[in-house]
């Protein structure tokens, strides 16, 4: 059981080490999927269903040219500077990441042990209700990794189905700053979309119609005040005693706009896992959130700081 209240900001090396892509991954592969060659290959009716979904074969076609020429290694970045592309690009995003969801095994083996079995083992210590966990998480990430394990993870552990595990899986309030592939769980009423979900134009519609680019403009580039998720986030973070960062990229402009400094307590600590990040980020990042020694850097695996630090989760 989670008794020190948590907030997990979740970033993409957290998905990644669950088998979704990094940043300059997506991009090659969403730029591979819109690709005008495919016509004529089996490939084509991903192209066709984009169509579909509002995508004409022009827009499309540059598109394409565009991501092939650019120098920035996330595809949102360019949506972020090229608003024209907002639409065929957010489609791309979510038949792309739709798809790797479908291929994404999250239920493993005992044997294999990533940071969330970790996690949702301090979650199920106890015989405390599921509910009274003191976590919450701020997410980065497009896609749904954390809620389908949990909620597939609870739906197996705890009696009551579906039903039961959704209850469980609200308890736990999860914030996508950036929008998401559609809710999820799907509700009994056929909104949301499901994991993986087989992709159609509807499904494409409804996922990107969940993905948010905030615009690249200089007064994004700090508190998002007048973003209700933000606003969301900003809450959790005045309310916790500690934050710890999986698998987050610090880049300068997100890290500004989570406002660390103005909304921690005084007295609230600051974790992050940090493998891969160059001294130089690492650095710019830490006076940027200007926390001092309360920020503790861990330069391993998201798995490998869950295994190492769970006690984290219950000192008070």
């Amino acid at each position: 059981m989670i008794t020190r209240p948590t907030v997990l900001v979740l970033g993409a090396g957290a998905s990644h080490e669950l088998g979704m892509p990094l940043g300059p991954q997506l991009l090659i592969r969403a730029m591979n999927n819109i690709d005008p060659q495919l016509q004529g290959t089996m490939r084509y009716p991903f192209l066709k269903i984009l169509e579909a979904a509002g995508c004409s074969r022009r827009h499309l076609k540059k598109f394409h040219q565009t991501l092939a020429g650019t120098s920035l290694r996330a595809i949102d970045q360019l949506l972020a500077k090229r608003t024209a592309f907002n639409g065929v690009g957010r489609a791309a995003i979510a038949a792309t990441l739709l798809e790797i969801e479908g291929r994404t095994s999250l239920l493993t083996s005992p044997a294999s042990r990533r940071w969330c079995d970790l996690l949702f083992d301090h979650m199920t210590v106890g015989r405390e209700d599921f509910e009274d966990n003191e976590l919450s998480v701020i997410t980065f990430n497009y896609d749904r990794t954390f809620e389908h394990f949990v909620f597939e993870s609870l739906r197996n552990l705890y009696p009551g189905g579906a039903a039961g595990a959704r209850r469980r899986l609200a308890s736990i309030q999860i914030v996508h700053l950036h929008g998401r592939l559609g809710g999820y769980p799907p509700s009994t009423n056929g909104r949301g979309v499901p994991f993986g979900a087989t992709l159609s134009k509807e499904v494409i519609t409804r996922a990107r119609n969940g993905i948010k680019i905030v615009p690249d403009e200089d007064d994004n580039d700090g508190p998002m005040r007048h973003d209700k998720d933000f606003d969301r986030a900003y809450k959790l973070l005045q309310e916790t005693e500690q934050v710890i960062f999986l698998g987050f990229g610090f880049d300068a402009k997100n890290v500004r706009r989570l406002a660390l400094a103005e909304c921690l307590p005084s007295d609230a600590t600051v974790y992050a896992t940090t493998k891969g990040l160059r001294d130089p980020d690492r650095q710019t990042a830490e006076e940027i959130m200007e926390l001092g020694d309360r920020f503790h850097p861990y330069p391993k695996t998201c798995t490998d700081f869950m295994s190492a630090e769970g006690e984290l989760f219950t000192l008070s």
